[in-house]
């Protein structure tokens, strides 16, 4: 191959690096935006689950005094 030939390769592989660089941070930032959604989903969650419980020893406790 010649110096040529080999200079373009050089430049290709460094190109090619550096859009798989990019991709990688992309999808990391959409990874930490996917994460956010589901831990505030996550809360929410947790949330309803204490307030249904609540409810629930609420019921059993007017039961229970009946």
């Amino acid at each position: 191959m010649t110096i040529q030939a080999y200079q373009t390769l050089f430049e290709s592989s460094i190109a090619f690096g550096m859009r798989k660089s990019l991709q990688a941070e992309q999808r990391t930032a959409e990874m930490h935006i996917k994460i956010e959604k589901l831990e505030e989903e996550n809360y929410k969650l947790e949330t309803e689950i204490e307030h249904l419980s609540s409810e629930i020893w609420d019921l059993l406790k007017k039961e229970m005094e009946a």
